[in-house]
């Protein structure tokens, strides 16, 4: 995975820290930002083990999912990753970013009418996301060119 994606991740971890509006409780919070300092120190074992405590404490704290997301992703555990952003979602359908990042996964995984259809999302959501939109132009570009040559 290119570090420009994992740069983008981890300013969206401390991103999500500080300005995502949500009550959780201080405990939940604690292990919240446990899970950043090791996922910032590249413990991601460290760090599955903090966001998932954060969730237990907090079942509805959708940065915990949203970060440990984000880390499954790191380590390439693409369904574990999914299944955290289907979480995000269903406690927040206007959660652009587990659009954009589990578009991402489902891209990798060569499901391009899913990814296509959560970058949509994500557009319709954030009508100038650039990520999302060059993106879907990418798979789009990409699934042209295969018709083509078939």
């Amino acid at each position: 995975m290119s570090n420009k994606i994992l740069g983008t991740i981890a300013v969206s971890f401390l991103f999500l820290s500080i300005s995502f509006g949500q009550v959780a409780s201080n405990e939940a919070i604690n292990y919240l930002n446990a899970g950043v300092d090791a996922f910032n120190k590249k413990n991601y074992v460290a760090a599955i083990q903090s966001y998932s405590s954060a969730i237990q404490t907090a079942p509805d704290y959708v940065k915990a999912y949203y970060n440990r997301a984000n880390t499954y992703l790191n380590l390439k555990k693409y369904d574990e990753a999914i299944r955290d952003y289907n979480q995000c979602i269903a406690i927040d359908k206007t959660f652009t970013k587990a659009y954009l990042y589990r578009g991402f996964i489902y891209a990798q995984k060569s499901d391009i009418p899913k990814a296509l259809a959560d970058y949509t999302t994500a557009i319709s959501l954030e009508p100038d996301n650039a990520s999302a939109l060059i993106n879907r132009a990418v798979l789009y570009m990409q699934n042209e060119k295969m018709q083509k040559l078939s």
